[in-house]
Formats: structure tokens, sequence, C-alpha cells
């Protein structure tokens, strides 16, 4: 149960900072601005202080119409997960890529994304593809050279 639930928390912390953190990244040019906060509930036994009443006073602030603290000095993990978010541009300009090298007439390989692609490239299994590919150059090469 606690492996599932530890999985579920990331799929939550992946789906905030890849949907809703740019989003709220968005608005920030706009008349309503739309804020973040993160609340580190990592320490069970600081919780009373950590998230309940530091949620509590920010929630009066934003009712009151009060100034806000800025998200990222609220702890140093709310900082970790703040300072990363993408650039709301970037998903704009998403594109699909193939990869030639280890597409087989049975699989073809489609990348979703410069993030995806650029991670693929780096992988052992395309690196073990792109050499693969150059022997059987190097081999095809030998092969006609020596028929000549």
């Amino acid at each position: 149960m606690k492996i599932a639930t530890r999985q579920y928390a990331k799929r939550q912390i992946a789906w905030i900072r890849n949907k809703t953190l740019p989003e709220c990244k968005t608005t920030l040019k706009k008349r309503q601005q739309a804020q973040a906060f993160v609340l580190d509930a990592t320490d069970l036994a600081q919780w009373n202080t950590d998230v309940r009443d530091r949620g509590i006073q920010l929630a009066k602030s934003f009712i009151c119409g009060g100034e806000l603290p800025s998200a990222k000095l609220l702890s140093a993990r709310a900082a970790a997960l703040l300072a990363d978010v993408k650039d709301p541009g970037s998903m704009l300009a998403w594109k699909k890529h193939h990869c030639r090298v280890c597409s087989t007439d049975e699989v073809q390989v489609w990348l979703n994304g410069e993030d995806e692609y650029r991670q693929h490239m780096r992988s052992r299994r395309h690196r073990r593809n792109e050499l693969c590919e150059r022997k059987s150059r190097q081999a095809e090469q030998a092969a006609d050279s020596a028929r000549v």
C-alpha cells in the first residue's frame, strides 16, 4: 500500500509541475494572476505549523486582499518545485520526432516533444542501435570494395 501511495504522490507532483504550474505562469502577464503555493508536508510532526497554519494564513491573506508572500520563500521544497517550471510556450511548440536509427520494419519509434527526444538520443538503446548501424555500413563498404 505504501508503494502505491508513493507512486500516486509522484504522479500528482508530475501533474502539478507539468500542467498546473505552467498554466499559472501564463497568467502572470494578465490582470488576474494565478499563484500556486507549495506547502511542505513531509514531516508529520510539523504538519500543524508547516501546512495547516500556513495554509490558513495564506487563505486569510487572499480573502482579505492582503499581500501574499512569495511562493518560493515558503520552504526549500517549494523553491525547488517552483524553480523548474516549464515555459508554457515550449509546450505550444511541441513536436513529434521519428528516430530512423531505432525504427525497424516492425516497430516505428516516435518521440513526443524535445525532452523525450533528447532523452532518447542519450539512451543506451539508441547508442547501441547507432553502433550496430555504423558497423553494418562499414561491413557493406568493405564487401563492396572487395568486389571491385
